[in-house]
């Protein structure tokens, strides 16, 4: 049981490690180069209170574990060693899960604040153009080739622009306070993010991330222990005599626990082939939206070298802006899709042991 135990405490400090591997990003950002996708795991993983909180229950579990160790001496009862040891597995299971949640909130807030920002970009530039637009709708309506009814319009879809942006401006000022507050920072100013964020590169194994979820799945543990007890009940009524009806309750208590684990390998087989297909589903969509963004790109450096030797107008050119950036938003939101899928797939199979064996992936 010790073994037991220092195994999976080895597990819980690779969690971390895991799934910020899964990231595909390198080592802690430098000084005054702005926080990582890597850094803002590992500051939140420090810093939220959810994750102490998870951390402290652990801790109480094994000072449990310990004592009901120390309990069990006198008794030596199997069914009790057995009680122990599944609330520990079961405190360490919750604790790995609060982790990953901390950790998939977190990478999430991480892309919204990007995309955020580039929101900010587009509606900055629709305003832009709006003005532009006003600008020209009025020099018209001063040569009366433009009505009043026209110059209305335009300035009204300059305000809508200006609130457009203000809107944008406001979101991604909170969704930066709701991220300095995770990652334990003193103000949404001190979120300064690094945009450029890698993209795992990993072949995955179904069949080994199948036997690697099976092994630390929670309801299959549990199924598992609560089996072993049902057999010692009915081992301990044949050989204590009991009533033919205590001894054919026994029995169905042996044939429900064991249909219990069955449902629970199934569910659990089922979840992993559906994380699994999720991420190649990302993987697929990422790798369109790569073509595109490519393609978006090229377009603008030719409307770029276009209004450079005066073929194109202020307007096209910023409108060929906001194309791109539209690209690198659609872009970057499939990049984290992908990314959640990753870390969705690879929390169902589990943290490796030190050696890194049973990651279900290979790299």
């Amino acid at each position: 049981m010790l073994v037991w135990r220092s195994r999976n405490v080895a597990r819980i400090a690779a969690l971390a490690v895991l799934i910020v591997t899964a990231l595909g990003v390198g080592a802690m950002a430098e000084e005054g180069r702005g926080i990582t996708i890597e850094d803002a795991v590992r500051m939140a993983l420090d810093n939220d209170l959810t994750a102490q909180i998870a951390k402290l229950s652990f801790e109480a579990a094994q000072v449990n574990y310990q004592k009901n160790l120390a309990s069990n001496l006198l008794t030596d009862s199997t069914v009790n060693a057995l009680t122990a040891e599944s609330n520990l597995r079961n405190a360490q299971i919750a604790y790995e899960n609060q982790q990953g949640s901390v950790i998939a909130s977190t990478v999430s807030t991480y892309f919204d604040v990007l995309a955020d920002e580039i929101t900010v970009g587009i509606r900055k530039a629709q305003l832009r153009i709006a003005e532009i637009n006003l600008e020209s709708t009025l020099r018209r309506a001063n040569l009366g080739t433009a009505s009043q009814l026209d110059v209305l319009d335009a300035q009204a879809n300059a305000q809508t622009s200006r609130l457009s942006l203000q809107s944008a401006e406001s979101a991604l000022r909170q969704r930066k306070e709701n991220l300095a507050a995770s990652l334990g920072l003193s103000s949404a100013d001190a979120v300064v993010l690094v945009a450029e964020v890698e993209v795992p590169r990993s072949e995955f194994s179904l069949e080994d991330g199948i036997a690697a979820a099976l092994a630390r799945n929670a309801s299959i543990l549990s199924a598992r222990t609560e089996l072993e007890v049902a057999r010692i009940d009915l081992e301990r009524a044949e050989a204590d005599g009991v009533a033919p009806l205590d001894l054919k309750l026994a029995q169905i208590a042996v044939q429900r626990e064991e249909l219990e684990l069955q449902q629970a390998l199934r569910s659990a087989r089922n979840n992993v082939i559906s994380a699994y297909q999720a991420v190649m589903t990302a993987a697929d969509n990422l790798r369109v939206q790569e073509s595109r963004l490519e393609a978006a790109e090229q377009r603008y450096q030719v409307i770029l070298q276009q209004y450079a030797a005066g073929l194109r107008t202020e307007t096209e050119q910023i409108s060929a802006e906001v194309t791109l950036a539209q690209a690198k938003l659609d872009h970057l939101n499939t990049l984290a899709s992908y990314i959640e899928a990753v870390l969705a797939y690879r929390h169902l199979i589990g943290a490796p042991d030190v050696s890194g064996a049973n990651d279900g992936s290979e790299a």
